[in-house]
């Protein structure tokens, strides 16, 4: 029966300061594809938790939005973060789990979202302790990048892209110990500049 001062906002019970600005999807931090990578900064102390997706999800969150004209491999991190930190992809319809390239994503078939577990796909054995890390060739189309969690904090989130390729589909490459043969085409015009 508490209520917030204005300006404040309540959080598992607590009376916080303002939210950020990207609190919500509507006031999402447009994050400018000119360059293939950069570093975003992001405070979820303050926040909400608007959304779910993945097992650590409870937490406060705080949206990024981007577009993409073509195909493109989107890689995410939390590397360096000191909470428990979780990330994940929606669509613009906010749905979760949207239909991906599982060759390229690094977790699960159609899921787009990661907690603790590392980019297995990339390095297996390679756990990334309370930190996150997506990778997946997403279509073109309107996307909201999220960091959620296990708690709050601050994070800097590692965002690169790339064209996708011109085939409809990237093929994985499996780790191994022993050598591998791989074929394709190079005929056309090239995707990378």
């Amino acid at each position: 029966g508490r209520t917030c001062a204005a300006g404040t906002a309540c959080t598992a019970g607590v009376c916080m300061g303002t939210p950020p600005a990207n609190d919500t999807r509507t006031g999402a931090t447009v994050i400018n594809l000119a360059t293939p990578s950069q570093t975003l900064t992001a405070n979820t102390t303050a926040a909400r938790n608007d959304t779910t997706a993945c097992a650590c999800t409870s937490g406060n969150d705080v949206f990024f939005r981007f577009t993409l004209t073509q195909p493109e491999v989107v890689y995410v991190d939390t590397f360096g973060a000191t909470w428990d930190t979780s990330l994940f992809f929606q669509n613009a319809l906010a749905q979760n789990g949207m239909a991906l390239n599982s060759n390229v994503t690094a977790t699960a078939p159609n899921v787009t979202c990661n907690d603790d577990n590392g980019a297995a796909g990339f390095c297996p054995g390679l756990g990334t302790g309370l930190q996150s890390q997506i990778a997946a060739r997403l279509p073109a189309g309107q996307y909201y990048l999220v960091l959620s969690g296990c708690g709050s904090g601050t994070a800097e989130i590692h965002f690169q892209h790339l064209p996708g390729g011109n085939g409809a589909t990237n093929t994985r490459l499996t780790p191994s110990a022993t050598e591998q043969t791989v074929t394709g085409t190079t005929a056309g015009t090239g995707a990378v500049g």
